[in-house]
């Protein structure tokens, strides 16, 4: 059964950080941006593609709660990682108050920091 208003669509597994070694270097060496309850760290990764990982922490509800988070963040980022210019690792970190979000409540954030990730990167 599939959530409300998430497509048949999938990210790929080529376009996730499936790597704790990269998540963490993500986190260590990455740019944090700040967007509308959500925490988004960006590295440039030096592929010919961006990747995303999705952390959420215990804070944010039971298991079945922090997969619903995993799944419309990946969708929001799916629908526009075409606003990534260059290709980065993206680790995002939803705030506790997320607990009972929809796609069209986290897209505009997504959205958001994506765009700002795009600015910042290809200044500097």
């Amino acid at each position: 059964m599939r959530a409300a208003g998430v497509s048949g669509s999938r990210l790929p597994r080529r376009e996730r950080i499936v790597r704790g070694s990269d998540i963490d270097r993500v986190f260590k060496r990455g740019r944090l941006f700040k967007a509308d309850k959500i925490l988004v760290r960006a590295f440039a990764n030096g592929l010919d593609r961006s990747r995303f990982a999705v952390s959420v922490g215990r804070k944010a509800g039971n298991a079945v709660r922090r997969n619903r988070i995993k799944r419309l963040l990946r969708e929001a980022y799916r629908l526009n990682k075409t606003l990534l210019g260059k290709p980065c690792d993206i680790v995002a970190v939803p705030r506790p108050a997320w607990r009972t979000l929809t796609l069209s409540e986290v897209e505009p954030a997504v959205r958001g920091a994506l765009g700002e990730i795009n600015e910042t990167l290809a200044s500097g």
